[in-house]
C-alpha cells in the first residue's frame, strides 16, 4: 500500500533538485516523485518505511524534516522511550506513526537503541506509562479473543497484537506494514510496548509474549 510522504528538504537551485530527485530514484519503494524549489518540498508516493527516504536525502548533505503523511487520511504517532515514554532504557527512542487508510492502518516507523533480533510490539490497553508494565494493562483486546499475529483472523488475535519488529546489529528497527484488523481509534489513549524478547504469535507456551 503506497502513501504520500512530505519533507521540508533544503534545497538552493535546480541542480539541488536534481540531486534529491536522482538519488531518490536509486529507491526501488519509491513510486512518483513531485519536488518543489519553490516551496522547499519533496513529495513521494512509496511503501518504504519514511525514515529510509529521509536518510537517503539527509546522505546528500540537506536536512529533511517529515512534513507531511498520507493524503486526507486519519493518523496517530507514537513517541517511543526517551523523555517522553517508559523504557529501561534512555538508548532506546523513536517514532512510529499509525495512518489510517480504507484498507487498513499502515504501521510505518523506527526505534533505535534496541538489541540486535526481534522484539514484540504490542498495543495495551492502557496509557498510563508511568509504571511500565505495570500500568499498561494487557494487550488491547476488546474482543476477548486469544493471543496471536498479525496475519491472524480477529478471532485468533487480540487487536493490538501486532507481531514483531526486528532490529539490526546496530539496534535500529526499521519497519512499514499494513494491519487488517488496528484502526488508528484504537491507538489513542492507550500504549505502544516493545518487549525485550521476541513474540512467539501464540505459537508457544508464553503467557506473557
Amino acid at each position: 500500500m503506497t502513501t504520500k510522504v512530505e519533507f521540508a528538504v533544503d534545497m538552493t537551485c535546480q541542480n539541488c533538485v536534481k540531486q534529491v530527485e536522482g538519488s531518490l530514484r536509486e529507491l526501488e519503494g519509491i513510486h512518483h516523485i513531485d519536488i518543489s524549489l519553490e516551496r522547499g518540498t519533496v513529495l513521494v508516493n512509496t511503501d518504504m518505511p519514511y525514515s529510509v527516504i529521509q536518510e537517503k536525502i539527509e546522505s546528500l548533505g540537506k536536512r529533511a524534516v517529515l512534513k507531511g503523511y498520507g493524503d486526507n487520511t486519519i493518523s496517530a504517532v507514537s513517541i517511543v522511550g526517551g523523555t517522553s515514554g517508559f523504557g529501561i532504557s534512555q538508548a532506546i527512542q523513536g517514532v512510529v506513526r499509525f495512518v489510517q487508510t480504507p484498507s487498513g492502518c499502515i504501521i510505518d516507523g523506527t526505534v533505535d537503541g534496541l538489541s540486535p533480533g526481534a522484539h514484540g510490539f504490542h498495543v495495551h490497553e492502557c496509557g498510563d506509562i508511568s509504571g511500565g508494565c505495570d500500568t499498561v494493562g494487557d494487550h488491547f483486546n476488546p474482543y476477548n479473543s486469544t493471543h496471536g499475529g498479525p496475519d491472524d483472523d480477529i478471532t485468533q488475535r487480540h487487536i493490538g497484537d501486532l507481531g514483531n519488529i526486528l532490529a539490526n546489529e546496530s539496534g535500529r528497527a526499521q519497519f512499514r506494514w499494513q494491519d487488517k484488523v488496528l484502526n488508528v481509534d484504537d491507538i489513542i489513549g492507550r500504549s505502544l510496548v516493545i518487549t525485550e524478547d521476541s513474540d512467539d504469535l501464540g505459537k508457544g507456551n508464553s503467557s506473557t509474549s
